[in-house]
């Protein structure tokens, strides 16, 4: 008999797994790359940017906001001249106020 001359390698099943193991890694890793870069270039070349205005939309609100407190103003200012009502108490009304207060207080904690 003619001994076997041959070069091949012996290789565990434990280390055919492995290998195999790391090569669908590596594979499924470039698949996941790829679909990954296919999809940017379809959001970057098809479709369209939205802009938003953040600044030109918070301008318009602030400046609605002051027309309103200008009409709230006015409508004020021409209530208080149709009615004539006094805008500021008297010392006599101010200390009638507070001995109403402290009555009221008295009251309320004796109960």
């Amino acid at each position: 008999m003619v001994p076997c001359v041959c070069n091949e390698k012996y290789y565990s099943p434990l280390s055919y797994i492995m290998a195999n193991i790391l090569y669908t890694i590596c594979i499924s890793f470039l698949i996941i790359c790829l679909a990954d870069q296919l999809i940017q270039y379809v959001k970057e070349h098809y479709t369209t940017k939205k802009t938003k205005d953040v600044m030109g939309h918070h301008i318009h609100k602030y400046q609605s906001l002051i027309e309103e407190f200008q009409e709230n103003k006015k409508k004020d200012d021409l209530l208080s001249e149709e009615t004539n009502i006094p805008t500021k108490l008297t010392e006599s009304e101010l200390h009638s106020l507070d001995d109403e207060l402290d009555a009221f207080i008295s009251a309320s904690i004796t109960q």
